[in-house]
Formats: C-alpha cells, structure tokens, sequence
C-alpha cells in the first residue's frame, strides 16, 4: 500500500519570545498547514525542512499527527505552536 501526504499549504505564520523569565530563550513558533491523506495508511508523521528565499536552511519541524489528521478531515487550514529554544542559528523546532 502506497501512503500519500499532500501538503498545499505550510507556513510559518508568527514568531515571538516567549517571555517567562527563563535563562533559555524560548520562542513560539505558529505554524499554518493544510494537507491531505489517505486515512486507511494510519497515523501519519511529517518533519518539514524551513527554507527562506529558496536556499537558507533555517530548520524544520515536526507536525503534529493530529494536526495533520484534522486538516485533511476538515479539508481546512489549521495552526499549531512549537515552543522551542531559539538563538538565530539555524535548527529544529
């Protein structure tokens, strides 16, 4: 069996520091995705790369499985937050 993802929407919407008094920087990360699946393949893991102006890795992420699942239910946009340290270098959130 062939599982498919398509992905017609994903992007990062907001940034901002989380300001809770912590020796790390934390930043939320808001992210907007729009998919679609084949449900019978089950649950579903996606980890995408987050590239600006088409060739500077700045990261990636990994979505929610859920997120994923409601989106394709819904045929809709959903967003979720990523709450991870942040530096300005690049890395995974």
């Amino acid at each position: 069996m062939t599982c498919e993802l398509n992905v017609f929407e994903f992007c990062l919407s907001n940034a901002a520091p989380v300001l809770d008094g912590n020796a790390t920087q934390n930043w939320e990360f808001n992210f907007t995705i729009k998919a679609q699946y084949d449900q019978k393949c089950g649950s579903i893991y996606a980890h995408m790369d987050v590239v600006f102006e088409g060739y500077h890795y700045l990261g990636g992420v990994t979505v929610p499985s859920q997120t994923i699942i409601d989106t394709s239910d819904c045929g809709c946009a959903k967003t979720f937050t990523v709450v991870a340290p942040f530096d300005y270098t690049p890395g995974d959130v």
